[in-house]
């Protein structure tokens, strides 16, 4: 099935259908309700048309209605909202392929002021997964050393394709390449877009020796895994709170090797970060990789950071 079938109805197919031919170069879609559909192409803004073209012209732009809105996340729930309830308490769904429905709308909160559901969603941000094979292959000889795969952090401001680069890095390692046998790994997928899993199994390709943990908080997950999947080499993306810190912190110590991803544009960033200092202290990490553009241009860093 094609994505636009996937994720809109058959009363916007003439309007969305022609997004199918866009999808190798997509980033994201976004939708709000009386307000112009826009897509993301090679990282430039444009417009669908109420004919169904995509364009520049915002006069021109199809503008959903409510109702329209209504059809698209009853389509992606397959009619059946109770059955996405967690899901979309979390604000995303993740959809057949890896993309990324991110939802928007009325929060509904309980006494203890915690979200029980998202209701009047008004906005969806579709996030396209793309799987790039080949884009880690220029940096394992930075994540290897001597045959080990050194515990590596991966740095770059949103959008730069950091997850795109730690899929590919993972899936080379698992698999298997010239400078080391593949080995267990295992990635903790809170947010299903490394490995895109539906229904539990992942729809990326991340290596014939790879585990996934998804939709589960890194915090957790990471210690949940130590303990049940013995993974050699653990990947984690977006690490955001000192509960993650400390959860990885207690991964390398127990022997797993680390891979992971963070916010940030430089070297220099890191040090902004209080939770982050005692990473850096104790050299927990071994090498940085900070990319600097969306062509993958990057430094490296080892972990008394000093350009390598």
């Amino acid at each position: 099935m094609s994505l636009v079938y996937e994720l809109f109805p058959g009363k916007l197919i003439d309007v969305f259908g022609c997004l199918d031919k866009h999808i190798d170069e997509m980033q994201e879609i976004r939708i709000r309700v009386n307000r112009p559909v826009t897509i993301r192409i090679n990282g430039c803004e444009k417009i669908i048309s109420k004919e169904g073209q995509v364009g520049r012209n915002l006069q021109e732009a199809f503008c959903p209605n409510e109702k329209d809105m209504e059809n698209i996340v009853n389509h992606i729930c397959h009619s059946s909202l109770y059955a996405y309830e967690e899901e979309i308490k979390r604000g995303y769904i993740t959809v057949r392929g890896g993309h990324r429905v991110g939802l928007s709308g009325q929060a509904v909160l309980t006494a203890d002021n915690e979200i029980k559901t998202v209701k009047n969603i008004s906005f969806i941000n579709i996030r396209i997964a793309h799987e790039i094979k080949g884009a880690g292959e220029r940096f394992l000889h930075a994540v290897y050393e001597q045959g080990q795969v050194c515990n590596t952090l991966i740095i770059s401001p949103p959008g730069y394709g950091k997850t795109t680069l730690l899929r590919d890095i993972i899936r080379n390692i698992s698999d298997g390449n010239t400078y080391a046998k593949g080995k267990n790994c295992i990635i903790i997928d809170e947010r299903c877009e490394l490995a895109g899993s539906y229904n539990g199994i992942p729809q990326l390709d991340v290596g014939a020796r790879t585990d996934v943990m998804d939709s589960c908080p890194k915090s957790i997950g990471m210690m949940m895994a130590i303990r049940s999947m013995a993974p050699q080499v653990m990947a984690v993306d977006e690490l955001g709170t000192e509960e993650d810190i400390k959860a990885l912190i207690s991964v390398v110590r127990s022997g797993c090797s680390i891979l992971a991803t963070m916010h940030g544009d430089s070297i220099k960033s890191l040090g902004e970060k209080s939770y982050l200092r005692k990473v850096i202290n104790e050299k927990v990490f071994s090498r940085y990789i900070i990319i600097k553009n969306r062509q993958h241009d990057v430094e490296i860093w080892d972990g008394n950071l000093d350009r390598c």
